[in-house]
């Protein structure tokens, strides 16, 4: 959105990869740390950078939903509307239909609300809508 809305840069310092497996045990160049998110993710961080991987079969709402771990599940459940975006780095292709017209429409609306709930119940207003329309300049 900040080059296509020529919006002030953002820095963004939290990277999600969505991946089909983690194989483990990761190897980490210099400097790098390891943890673990609150779902038993890897979370690696160097400095103020973070990267979090995310196994598809280790995604909240298809393991609550019994779901295939596959992309289009993933986009389905995430909670809003933007967030239902993923970039194919080998195919360069950008998914996610509803994600685009978001973006597009410059909107923001629950995608999943049981999801939705979940998240704001563990992480409070981080999740909220009226935070994303502060912050990126959307509507409801």
């Amino acid at each position: 959105m900040n080059k296509l809305y020529g919006y002030p840069e953002i820095i963004i310092k939290d990277w999600d990869f969505i991946v089909e497996k983690i194989i483990t045990p990761l190897k980490l160049g210099n400097d790098w740390g390891l943890r673990k998110t609150k779902h038993g993710n890897p979370k690696l961080k160097k400095g103020g950078f973070v990267i979090d991987l995310i196994a598809l079969d280790n995604i909240h709402s298809i393991k609550r939903r019994k779901l295939k771990p596959n992309i289009n599940n993933y986009l389905n459940g995430v909670p809003l509307t933007i967030q239902s975006l993923a970039f194919d780095v080998n195919k360069n292709i950008l998914w996610g239909r509803i994600g685009i017209k978001s973006i597009l429409t410059k909107t923001v609306g629950i995608n999943n609300k049981t999801e939705y709930k979940y998240e704001l119940n563990i992480s409070g207003n981080r999740y909220s809508i009226k935070r994303y329309e502060k912050i990126l300049g959307l509507s409801g």
